[in-house]
């Protein structure tokens, strides 16, 4: 008999709390190479948070089919217009 299982994940103000959520941070530095002008991101500035994600991704990352959510937190500073798309994905 085939089963589902629901597995047991809280959403708690900017984070997902359960079993298996992985929970990334990315600072300017490690990221620098998505904005247009990264290279003026100063040795203070690529200590900055620039981002933190809560994810559930129960299937291998690029799986046909596969259900994968999360939450990002976006730091206050960074504006969206200066990611520049193809570069971040994958980031």
């Amino acid at each position: 008999m085939n089963r589902i299982l629901m597995p047991e994940i809280i959403f708690s103000g900017k984070n997902l709390v359960g079993k298996e959520i992985e929970h990334v941070t990315r600072t300017l530095g490690e990221i620098w190479s998505i904005f247009e002008h990264g290279d003026r991101i100063t040795a203070q500035q690529a200590n900055d948070i620039a981002y933190s994600i809560s994810r559930y991704m129960p299937e291998k990352e690029g799986t046909p089919g596969g259900l994968y959510f999360g939450i990002t937190d976006l730091e206050g500073g960074i504006s969206m217009t200066m990611w520049i798309l193809p570069n971040f994905i994958g980031a």
